[in-house]
């Protein structure tokens, strides 16, 4: 029923993937410590001087606030924690060192996100969605950066992006598990349409 009309769909939005990425926005801004209100609010009476990652969830709080701190783990896909195969091999594990999107080049952080034909295709089509003029950076730490920068502030587009960068990383981290584990796989296009019904 998500599925465009044209595929024979209704072009409804997918509601679990929408919920998901507000959740996840929603962490990202407490991460980042956005200057709103209700975040203020959480590092006073919850965190207090906590990191996002050091804090225990509070059982005392509401459902709401949990299921957003619960959603960290979104947050640390982000932020250098994936368990990407070149880790896997520093550990001594029998993997295939190849990634999976684009069977070209060895899966690494860098490879994943920045210079895999697949995600490559897929972030060009996102940024072609939101007009987005975006450089080329030649690395992980300089890529966040840039996406650091963009995301910060109230404005409507540093939102927008906020929210569809942190779908883009846990559709990336998807796929390359659906591919790995169920050996099922989706088009950079399929992709990049979920991701613009969430955020739309």
């Amino acid at each position: 029923m998500c599925s465009p009309k044209i595929a024979g769909g209704l072009n409804l939005p997918n509601l679990k993937l929408w919920n998901k990425a507000v959740v996840a926005k929603n962490c990202w801004d407490l991460a980042k410590k956005e200057d709103k209100i209700w975040i203020k609010w959480i590092h006073v009476y919850y965190m207090k001087g906590q990191t996002l990652n050091e804090m225990n969830i509070p059982t005392q709080s509401s459902w709401m606030v949990r299921k957003i701190i619960g959603s960290r783990e979104e947050i640390s896909q982000v932020q250098n924690r994936l368990m990407t195969v070149d880790r896997l091999l520093k550990w001594g594990l029998s993997v295939d060192p190849l990634c999976v999107l684009c069977t070209v080049e060895n899966e690494n952080k860098d490879n994943l996100f920045l210079h895999c034909i697949f995600t490559q295709n897929l972030w060009r089509r996102i940024r072609s969605w939101l007009r987005l003029n975006w450089p080329d950076r030649g690395n992980w730490e300089l890529h966040m950066k840039e996406v650091l920068t963009r995301t910060k502030g109230k404005i409507t587009q540093a939102s927008l992006l906020r929210m569809v960068y942190t779908e883009y990383v846990n559709a990336v981290w998807r796929e390359r598990n659906t591919r790995v584990f169920e050996k099922r796989q989706q088009t950079e296009e399929t992709i990049a349409r979920d991701i613009a019904c969430v955020d739309t």
